[in-house]
C-alpha cells in the first residue's frame, strides 16, 4: 500500500494541500457506494455524481480531478472500499 501512497497521482494530491471537508466525505461516500453497486464504469459513475454536485466540484476542480485518477487506476487492483479508505486516510492524515 505505502507504494499506492507514493504514486503520482497521492502525491499530486499531497501537493495541492487540499483540506477534506465534511461535504467531500458524503461526496466520496457517495462515490464508494455507487461504484460498489452498479454495473457502470468507474468514470462513468463517479462522473454522473460530480454531475450531481457540480458547484462543489467545480471550486475544487484540482481535488476532484484527482480523486476520478486515484479511483480509475486503484479500484481494480485493491477494490472500491480500499481506495475510499486510503483518500480519506491520506486526507486526514495530511491536516
Amino acid at each position: 500500500m505505502s507504494s499506492i501512497l507514493n504514486s503520482p497521482e497521492f502525491l499530486k494530491l499531497k501537493r495541492s494541500g487540499y483540506k477534506l471537508n465534511e461535504r467531500d466525505v458524503l461526496i466520496l461516500n457517495e462515490i464508494r457506494d455507487t461504484v460498489e453497486d452498479e454495473n457502470k464504469s468507474i468514470r462513468a459513475s463517479i462522473l454522473a455524481i460530480y454531475a450531481e454536485h457540480a458547484d462543489t466540484v467545480r471550486e475544487n476542480k484540482e481535488f476532484y480531478s484527482c480523486v476520478l485518477d486515484i479511483f480509475e487506476k486503484f479500484v481494480p487492483k485493491i477494490g472500491i472500499e480500499n481506495v475510499y479508505l486510503l483518500i480519506i486516510n491520506f486526507l486526514s492524515s495530511e491536516q
